[in-house]
């Protein structure tokens, strides 16, 4: 059996996705709207914490993944005028540090 330790894996993720949605604000030239990068972390860590518990195993399937990604980018970069390509150089810095 497999131990998750959910609050590792919230806490770990919030802080790589806070850190890939600055990378890819701080690449792309766009204002550092650090509270928005935190929150938008949080819904980060919270999905991948959901994933684990009981009756989410529908949270692994790539449809949601990427509704999450796409959430997670609205939530930071959201009234921007180049939504679309932070987004993508998101789901670029994301797939590189992978």
């Amino acid at each position: 059996m497999t131990v998750v330790y959910i609050d590792s894996v919230f806490v770990l993720n919030a802080l790589t996705d806070y850190l890939l949605l600055l990378c890819a604000a701080h690449l792309a030239g766009a204002p550092l709207r650090r509270v928005r990068f935190a929150l938008a972390s949080l819904a980060g860590g919270a999905y991948a914490a959901a994933i684990f518990l009981p009756g989410c195993a529908f949270l692994t399937a790539l449809p949601v993944k990427g509704a999450a990604g796409i959430l997670m980018a609205l939530i930071a970069y959201g009234g921007e005028r180049s939504l679309l390509r932070l987004t993508l150089l998101f789901f670029g810095v994301s797939c590189g540090f992978a």
